[in-house]
């Protein structure tokens, strides 16, 4: 996944990658047992996010994960609570590990003009994601970012971001 050449290749090896990692946390989840985040995985997503080669709306989309609903759909019998903690403990796993690498994204400037040229957008996409995997830790430095962004930002985008952030969040700011 990190290293191949093909992005459509990479962003399928992810997906698997994810789909057999959220599989083995449900099976501990409801087997009563735990499981340890892979460094390996870590790993790879860190390539992929550090990877200055690779277009950032790309490097976005290596980050949105098969669905709660993908998953109970290749569960015999799917408990929709194991389900949900499977996919919490993941997105916060991996923002931990990656907590480094994604917080000069999350905070970085916002560009100053609206542009919907597809490097623009790009930059949107793998902001936001930085901003609500930082969010999933609690991080009150990203609340506040988003209290501000959704008061501020110029573009859609933004603001939906910001406020899908705020509305996950137990902050007075929500």
């Amino acid at each position: 996944m990190a290293f191949d050449n093909d992005e459509f290749n990479r962003w399928e090896a992810g997906q698997k990658l994810a789909l057999k990692l959220l599989k083995a946390k449900y099976s501990a989840v409801t087997a009563g047992g735990a499981l340890d985040f892979p460094d390996s995985v870590s790993s790879a997503f860190r390539t992929v996010l550090t990877d200055k080669t690779i277009d950032d709306s790309f490097r976005a989309q290596m980050f949105r994960f098969p669905s709660e609903n993908f998953l109970a759909e290749e569960i015999d019998l799917a408990n929709p609570d194991a389900i949900h903690e499977s996919f919490v403990w993941f997105k916060k796993s991996l923002a931990s590990a990656l907590r480094k690498e994604l917080a000069p994204i999350a905070f970085r400037p916002r560009d100053k003009d609206f542009d919907i040229d597809i490097k623009a957008q790009g930059r949107r996409a793998i902001r936001g994601i930085a901003i609500d995997f930082l969010a999933s830790l609690e991080d009150p430095d990203v609340v506040a970012l988003c209290y501000s962004e959704a008061k501020t930002a110029s573009t859609m985008t933004e603001v939906l971001t910001a406020l899908a952030v705020l509305a996950k969040s137990d902050t007075p700011e929500r």
